[in-house]
């Protein structure tokens, strides 16, 4: 074009320069990829967390399978009463873990402007504790009950 003008005996005008866009693809660029890690750390999280509620969901299965076998002993040692009250122990530990894991998991994916996905749901272990405690009040009636007749 500036070949034409100056042929033409124009005078040439400074023109608008023309920038780079290369500036803007590095912008983009980048932030595509911040948004990409940023999704997939909420994904991990979202991933711990279910993780976490299915372990501590087992573990309340088994807090309740040794509650049971405790309950259903009619004379249950020292050992038989330990092992029921560190399954749930560990039933409870296991439950708080995923209970953080899945608020970390939503603060998180709040934080970064993502939609917030279902946790795997949580259970209690309140039906453990219950069968434990009546399990030794139970045991308690029992020996009681065996001292009087005697």
């Amino acid at each position: 074009m500036l070949t034409r003008a100056n042929d033409a005996g124009e005078v040439i005008q400074e023109t608008t320069p023309i920038n780079s866009s290369e500036s803007v693809s590095v912008t983009i660029n980048d932030a595509l990829s911040a948004e990409e890690s940023s999704d997939a750390n909420i994904a991990e999280l979202l991933s711990l967390a279910n993780a976490a509620a299915d372990s501590a969901n087992e573990a309340i299965v088994a807090a309740q399978d040794a509650a049971d076998t405790l309950a259903a002993n009619e004379n249950p040692t020292a050992q038989d009463i330990e092992v029921a009250r560190d399954s749930l122990a560990s039933a409870n530990t296991l439950v708080a873990d995923a209970s953080e894991a899945a608020t970390t998991y939503a603060n998180s994916a709040n934080d970064a402007g993502e939609v917030i996905q279902e946790t795997t749901p949580i259970n209690s272990s309140e039906s453990v504790s219950v069968t434990i405690n009546d399990a030794l009040n139970d045991t308690v009636n029992i020996e009681y009950s065996s001292e009087q007749r005697f």
